[in-house]
Protein backbone atom coordinates (compact mmCIF):
# COMPACT_ATOMS: atom_id res chain seq x y z
CA UNK A 1 0.00 0.00 0.00
CA UNK A 2 2.87 2.38 0.82
CA UNK A 3 4.50 1.70 -2.53
CA UNK A 4 1.21 2.37 -4.32
CA UNK A 5 0.82 5.74 -2.54
CA UNK A 6 4.44 6.61 -3.31
CA UNK A 7 3.88 5.88 -7.02
CA UNK A 8 0.70 8.01 -7.06
CA UNK A 9 2.48 10.94 -5.38
CA UNK A 10 5.43 10.65 -7.77
CA UNK A 11 3.17 10.52 -10.82
CA UNK A 12 1.09 13.50 -9.72
CA UNK A 13 4.25 15.52 -9.05
CA UNK A 14 5.64 14.65 -12.47
CA UNK A 15 2.41 15.57 -14.23
CA UNK A 16 1.82 18.81 -12.33
CA UNK A 17 2.30 22.02 -14.27
CA UNK A 18 4.53 24.35 -12.32
CA UNK A 19 4.73 27.27 -14.73
CA UNK A 20 1.05 27.97 -15.42
CA UNK A 21 0.26 31.58 -16.34
CA UNK A 22 -2.98 32.63 -14.69
CA UNK A 23 -4.79 35.96 -15.09
CA UNK A 24 -4.72 38.30 -12.13
CA UNK A 25 -7.88 38.72 -10.12
CA UNK A 26 -7.76 42.31 -8.92
CA UNK A 27 -10.67 42.41 -6.51
CA UNK A 28 -14.40 42.15 -6.02
CA UNK A 29 -16.56 44.36 -8.24
CA UNK A 30 -19.86 43.64 -6.58
CA UNK A 31 -21.76 41.10 -4.53
CA UNK A 32 -25.48 40.45 -5.04
CA UNK A 33 -27.77 39.21 -2.28
CA UNK A 34 -31.42 38.18 -2.34
CA UNK A 35 -33.36 39.87 0.45
CA UNK A 36 -36.92 39.48 1.72
CA UNK A 37 -37.44 43.19 2.46
CA UNK A 38 -35.64 45.42 -0.03
CA UNK A 39 -36.55 48.73 1.61
CA UNK A 40 -35.47 47.76 5.14
CA UNK A 41 -32.28 46.10 3.97
CA UNK A 42 -31.35 49.14 1.88
CA UNK A 43 -32.02 51.40 4.87
CA UNK A 44 -29.75 49.22 7.03
CA UNK A 45 -26.88 49.40 4.53
CA UNK A 46 -27.20 53.20 4.28
CA UNK A 47 -28.13 54.25 7.84
CA UNK A 48 -26.64 51.36 9.81
CA UNK A 49 -23.44 50.71 7.89
CA UNK A 50 -22.94 54.16 6.38
CA UNK A 51 -22.73 53.24 2.70
CA UNK A 52 -23.83 55.70 0.03
CA UNK A 53 -27.38 55.49 -1.24
CA UNK A 54 -27.83 54.94 -4.94
CA UNK A 55 -30.88 55.04 -7.10
CA UNK A 56 -32.35 51.73 -8.30
CA UNK A 57 -32.29 51.05 -12.03
CA UNK A 58 -35.49 52.01 -13.81
CA UNK A 59 -37.88 49.18 -14.58
CA UNK A 60 -40.73 49.16 -17.06
CA UNK A 61 -43.28 48.04 -14.48
CA UNK A 62 -42.42 50.90 -12.13
CA UNK A 63 -41.86 48.38 -9.33
CA UNK A 64 -38.45 48.31 -7.69
CA UNK A 65 -36.92 44.84 -7.33
CA UNK A 66 -33.25 45.81 -7.12
CA UNK A 67 -31.21 48.34 -5.15
CA UNK A 68 -27.55 49.28 -5.52
CA UNK A 69 -25.54 50.36 -2.49
CA UNK A 70 -22.25 52.09 -3.23
CA UNK A 71 -19.35 50.86 -1.11
CA UNK A 72 -16.66 52.91 -2.87
CA UNK A 73 -15.92 54.16 -6.40
CA UNK A 74 -15.26 50.63 -7.69
CA UNK A 75 -17.45 48.37 -5.56
CA UNK A 76 -21.12 48.04 -4.70
CA UNK A 77 -23.63 45.69 -3.11
CA UNK A 78 -26.58 44.67 -5.24
CA UNK A 79 -29.76 43.85 -3.31
CA UNK A 80 -32.35 41.75 -5.15
CA UNK A 81 -35.93 41.36 -3.98
CA UNK A 82 -36.59 37.65 -3.52
CA UNK A 83 -37.12 34.81 -1.11
CA UNK A 84 -33.78 34.60 0.63
CA UNK A 85 -34.73 31.51 2.63
CA UNK A 86 -35.79 29.24 -0.21
CA UNK A 87 -33.48 30.64 -2.92
CA UNK A 88 -30.44 31.33 -0.75
CA UNK A 89 -29.03 34.73 0.06
CA UNK A 90 -25.95 34.96 -2.17
CA UNK A 91 -27.06 35.35 -5.78
CA UNK A 92 -23.73 36.09 -7.49
CA UNK A 93 -20.53 38.09 -7.31
CA UNK A 94 -18.30 39.77 -9.88
CA UNK A 95 -14.52 40.03 -9.91
CA UNK A 96 -12.15 42.51 -11.54
CA UNK A 97 -9.45 40.99 -13.72
CA UNK A 98 -6.77 42.22 -16.09
CA UNK A 99 -7.52 39.55 -18.71
CA UNK A 100 -11.17 38.55 -19.17
CA UNK A 101 -10.42 36.18 -22.06
CA UNK A 102 -7.93 34.18 -20.00
CA UNK A 103 -10.35 33.91 -17.09
CA UNK A 104 -13.09 32.68 -19.42
CA UNK A 105 -10.78 30.12 -21.01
Amino acid sequence: MRRFLAVIVAMSSACAQTNVQRPHLQGIGHVAYRVNDLANTGTFYVNGLGYAKTFPPAEESGKTSIALVKVNDEQYVELLQGDAQSQGQLDHFALYTDDLTAVRD
